[in-house]
């Protein structure tokens, strides 16, 4: 068996049937397909048992959340690999997966292309075809369009379940960090909806990706990962709300400043209120802001100091 695609669902009918819609579609024969779900009362068990084409096997039962039953699936698949296409995401056409497996390299993890569908807007997302860890601090792959060894879930145990928004995002990271091979094939694989716990709740999800990097990184590695990170963020936020005021010095003091990113990566909003006393003093043309590079120490960026003069 080439392929498991694993569907997790719950209290989402419509959004399974359009699912398993796509599915049933494909010209690609080499799958198996299997559904947890999580004990759903709105008619998902009635629906599942009148499909013509049944899944390879299917459950509808209470889990502890979203990676508890992806792991599920996990454990009742045999797949060479594993796609996790969930409830309301849908292959994006019906050759699609004969096009991945008629070019899929022998690698850990393929990912591709995928369509990210609104209420009122849609649009193509593409990704590069080098990952880096620095990828990871901003942005994500999508999840159900990556192809991922079964082997390697199962050396892994699957997804972490003490995360409940963000255990595959910590997964590409993990895996990064390990050097794991991902290879990029730039394929459209399925429309991914924008009305999941991901995509809605982002505040958990941005704190659940903290704690991810507060688990898996020394403190010393996190200024030297996130300085180019947070040096453009915070020349965006200045340029945004603060474009009236700009002046060289500006410019400087913010990269400087960011410099110390424990500081800036745990408190982005007030960097942005410095940017406003920033601007009153550049305008104000009263004071400037000195500051020495040589005290700067990656390993103790705590230490970082400047020298104002007001």
């Amino acid at each position: 068996m080439k392929l498991s695609i694993i569907t997790i669902s719950y209290k989402n009918l419509a959004g399974l049937v359009r699912t398993a819609n796509s599915i049933q579609k494909q010209t690609f024969t080499d799958y198996e397909w299997i559904v947890i779900d999580g004990g759903s009362n709105d008619g998902t068990k009635e629906y599942l048992k009148s499909l013509e084409m049944q899944p390879d096997f299917w459950c509808s039962e209470p889990d502890s959340g979203i990676y508890d039953a992806m792991n599920k699936g996990l454990a009742h698949s045999s797949g060479k690999w594993c796609l996790f296409l969930n409830s309301g995401d849908s292959l994006y056409e019906q050759d699609v997966l004969d096009r991945v497996f008629s070019k899929i390299p022998d690698t850990d993890i393929v990912y591709c292309d995928a369509v990210f569908q609104g209420h009122n807007k849609s649009f193509h997302m593409s990704y590069p075809d080098k990952l880096t860890l620095d990828f990871f601090t901003e942005r994500c792959i999508c999840h159900q369009a990556t192809f991922i060894k079964r082997q390697l879930l199962l050396e892994t145990n699957g997804y972490s379940t003490d995360y409940k928004i963000v255990s595959d995002w910590r997964a590409w990271v993990i895996w990064i960090m390990q050097g794991k091979c991902f290879v990029h094939l730039p394929i459209i694989v399925c429309t991914f909806m924008l009305d999941g716990i991901g995509s809605t709740k982002l505040q958990e999800a941005k704190e659940e990706r903290e704690r991810v990097f507060d688990e898996l990184l020394p403190e010393y590695v996190k200024p030297l990962l996130f300085n180019e990170t947070y040096n453009r963020a915070l020349e965006h936020y200045v340029k945004k709300l603060h474009a009236q005021f700009l002046s060289k010095p500006l410019i400087r003091a913010s990269i400087v400043l960011s410099r110390n990113n424990w500081f800036v990566r745990k408190n982005m909003q007030l960097m942005i209120s410095l940017g406003s006393l920033f601007d009153k003093c550049f305008y104000s043309r009263k004071h400037s802001i000195k500051y020495t590079d040589d005290k700067y120490d990656a390993l103790h960026p705590e230490r970082f100091t400047f020298n104002n003069p007001f």
